[in-house]
């Protein structure tokens, strides 16, 4: 069985600096550390995504299915190869089912 590392299938990248009054109103989320913050009229990250805090609330995970943007106070996982990373997901679904069955 071949090792399957995290770093080899996604990137951790810093969200943007996004000024509080571009936040009132808006088609896209605005996520912090830990959660929606707003919505503003562009995006810098292409959804789905999964966004991780980094400051304040440290490791709180959300999930955006639609296009949204992170402040800095949040990572978000930028997917290196979606295809390997599928395959890598079902691999890793795969032997933990065996292993409780």
């Amino acid at each position: 069985m071949s090792e399957i590392l995290l770093k080899d299938r996604v990137e951790f990248e810093y969200g943007y600096s996004v000024r509080v009054n571009d936040e009132k109103h808006g088609e896209y989320p605005v996520f912090g550390s830990n959660g929606i913050t707003g919505f503003i009229d562009s995006y810098k990250v292409k959804g789905p995504g999964v966004i991780i805090g980094r400051k304040g609330s440290v490791g709180a995970i959300k999930f955006s299915e639609e296009n949204f943007t992170p402040t800095d106070t949040a990572y978000y996982l930028s997917i290196k190869d979606i295809k390997k990373m599928i395959l890598s997901f079902g691999f890793i679904i795969y032997n933990f089912l065996v292993w409780k069955s």
